[in-house]
């Protein structure tokens, strides 16, 4: 049964089973509301493991890893740890966590609780967009979320709260029935 499953027609027609990984690429561009038109372009690789949590490795400008499971956060330049956040120190974690899990398996009924939920398009590329409702408003750093894609979630883009924007770009994505890599369970584990 899958762990995340699609909630409408709209949305990724692959979904993310019990045991499942899925990995792929990205690129994420920030443009802050003050900039004068410069952004942060930044590409890696991502894992996201259900029953582990995600890790989101940055290769360029700098290699940065972040590693986020149900207990907390850790970041690594290169190989070094330089430090790990409890989730009791971080309160807006888990729905963090929960939102980017669920919108990159594209399951937008595990989001409307806390997100107005619109869907558009056609299974070949459709549409969603999440807009905060209250409390998460307030715990989160943009006013909107709009996800693109067919197969896969292939795009995010978000708007902050006080304007700038975030794209995020994935491509090479492939969902694996095995456990995660040696390397990969190392990270989880260092949490």
């Amino acid at each position: 049964m899958p762990v995340f499953a699609v909630a409408a027609v709209l949305g990724p027609t692959q979904t993310l089973n019990v045991g499942e990984v899925l990995r792929g690429r990205f690129t994420e561009d920030v443009q802050l509301a003050d900039s004068m038109g410069k952004s942060l372009h930044t590409e890696g690789q991502f894992v996201l493991a259900p029953d582990y949590g995600l890790i989101w490795k940055i290769e360029r400008p700098v290699p940065f890893t972040f590693v986020f499971t149900a207990t907390g956060m850790t970041q690594f330049l290169g190989e070094i740890r330089l430090m790990h956040q409890p989730a009791s120190k971080l309160p807006a974690l888990a729905r963090v966590m929960a939102l980017v899990s669920s919108a990159l398996a594209g399951n937008w009924s595990a989001l409307e609780k806390d997100f107005v939920v619109t869907r558009s398009g056609r299974p070949q590329h459709w549409q969603v967009k999440l807009v905060p409702r209250a409390p998460a408003q307030s715990e989160l750093p943009f006013s909107s979320l709009v996800a693109t894609g067919g197969r896969f979630v292939d795009q995010v883009e978000t708007t902050g709260m006080k304007g700038g924007t975030t794209k995020f770009v994935f491509k090479d994505q492939t969902i694996a029935v095995l456990p995660p890599v040696a390397a990969e369970l190392a990270l989880f584990n260092s949490n």
